[in-house]
C-alpha cells in the first residue's frame, strides 16, 4: 500500500557557493543528483536546503523560496511503480538510489524528486501545480491494484 501525505510547511532556501554553509552544518556538499541531510543538488553551483535550523547569514547567497513550494511525501513498497506512472525516469534501486534527488516531470508538471530511504519519495512541486499533482497522484494510487 502507498500513502500520500502534504509534508508541513518547509523552509526552503536556494544556496549558491554554498561550501560554508555546508560546513556550519557538519554535512559535507551533495554530489550531482544526490542529497546530503536535507541539502539537495539542483545543478551547477545551486542547492536546496530544506528545513535547516542555523543557517548561517555569510558570503554564500541565500534566497527564501519557501513560498514556491508545496510538498508531498509518498511511501511504501509500490510508490516507485505510482510515480513511473507519470514520471519519465527509472525509478529502480539501481537507477535511483536512496538519498538521489533531481528536477523531472510528473504528468505536465516539473518537480523535485528526492528518494530520502528506499520507500520514501518526496515531492516538491510549485503551489500552482499542486491541486493538479495531487489530482493525479491520487488517481494514479487509486488505479493500483491491492497489496
Amino acid at each position: 500500500m502507498v500513502e500520500l501525505r502534504e509534508m508541513p510547511p518547509l523552509r526552503c532556501t536556494l544556496l549558491q557557493a554554498a561550501a560554508e554553509v555546508a560546513a556550519t552544518l557538519g554535512h559535507a556538499l551533495p554530489a550531482p543528483l544526490t542529497a546530503t541531510g536535507t541539502m539537495l543538488w539542483l545543478g551547477p553551483e545551486e542547492w536546496l536546503l530544506l528545513d535547516e535550523p542555523g543557517v548561517p547569514q555569510g558570503p554564500a547567497s541565500l534566497v527564501d523560496v519557501s513560498d514556491r513550494y508545496r510538498g508531498l511525501v509518498l511511501h511504501g513498497a509500490g510508490a516507485a511503480e505510482a510515480l513511473n506512472e507519470g514520471c519519465p525516469l527509472d525509478l529502480a534501486d539501481a537507477a535511483f538510489p536512496p538519498s538521489s534527488c533531481t528536477r523531472t516531470l510528473f504528468g505536465k508538471a516539473e518537480i523535485i524528486l528526492w528518494r530520502p530511504a528506499a520507500n520514501e519519495w518526496r515531492i516538491l512541486v510549485g503551489r500552482s501545480f499542486a491541486p493538479y499533482l495531487l489530482a493525479l497522484l491520487r488517481e494514479v494510487l487509486d488505479d493500483l491494484p491491492p497489496g
